[in-house]
């Protein structure tokens, strides 16, 4: 994992390239970060998801990603 790179040159470039749903996975800090709603330029949509305890295993993303 490269934080500089994950956290800012792909949040940068990706939706410049259409990729619409863009999961951060950050095993050390056990999150996830869906970036979603690309417009060509940027993400309009941003979530920081931590573990649940009770389900490690399990990320539920909310409605309206993609």
């Amino acid at each position: 994992m490269n934080p500089a790179n994950d956290w800012v040159g792909k949040v940068r470039d990706y939706p410049l390239t259409g990729v619409p749903l863009y999961l951060l996975v950050d095993a050390r800090q056990k999150t996830v970060t869906p970036f979603s709603r690309p417009d060509g330029t940027k993400y309009h949509r941003r979530e920081d998801i931590r573990r649940d305890p009770a389900h490690p295993r399990a990320v539920r993303l909310r409605p309206g990603h993609g």
